[in-house]
């Protein structure tokens, strides 16, 4: 019978065996890095996604992250878990994918109103190619629809700390290094992340008043 570890233990094993990947691919085998993409890959897009809320969106940016991760894993100094390190990189793509969004929607509107406007500008072009993407493997229900939403909906400081606490199950301390945030500010901003949620799933009909 498998002997069950205690979720600390188990947490500190796996970032032994992410240093030892890391200096394995630091070694020159590249398979350490695909090990640890296979680790990591369905946590960051469950991240990316409920940061940016659309599919397409998210396996680009995904498919990015991983790209900036093994362009810079060399400049990785092992300070911290592996796990902190890159989504740490996660959360800083999302933020610029989010602002850059912003700007082709201010784009869009400003062409729309003015079709006199020359200015060449492909935003598509910088997106990277996601042609090998793997499918969509599971439709979502309606409840976690509504949830998926509920948190898009919410500030993005707020968003980014309750997916890596509740979805992504980061202490407040990684959390923390990986936001850039005293410990203080991320357990306020999660205490108040999950008022807005409750709020909002209320309003939706997904809880009942006061639970």
């Amino acid at each position: 019978m498998k002997r069950l570890l205690p979720a600390g233990q188990a947490s500190e094993d796996q970032a032994a065996e992410d240093a030892e990947l890391v200096d394995r691919f630091r070694a020159g085998d590249m398979r350490a890095f695909d090990m640890l993409l296979q680790r990591y890959e369905n946590r960051v897009f469950n991240f990316t996604l409920r940061m940016l809320g659309d599919y397409q969106n998210s396996r680009e940016v995904t498919q990015d992250i991983f790209l900036r991760a093994f362009r810079y894993l060399g400049n990785y100094r092992g300070d911290g878990k592996f796990s902190t390190w890159l989504f740490t990189i996660a959360s800083s793509t999302c933020k610029n994918a989010l602002a850059y969004y912003r700007i082709r929607e201010k784009y869009k509107q400003h062409t729309a109103q003015d079709p006199e406007q020359t200015t060449e500008f492909d935003p598509v072009a910088v997106l990277p190619d996601i042609t090998n993407a793997p499918e969509r493997k599971l439709e979502q229900n309606a409840m976690s629809e509504l949830l998926t939403q509920a948190i898009k909906d919410l500030p993005e400081t707020y968003r980014k700390v309750i997916v890596l606490k509740d979805v992504n199950d980061f202490s407040y301390e990684e959390i923390a290094e990986i936001a850039g945030v005293p410990i203080g500010t991320v357990k306020s901003r999660i205490a108040r992340a999950r008022l807005l949620l409750r709020e909002k799933l209320t309003q939706l009909g997904c809880l009942e008043p006061g639970r």
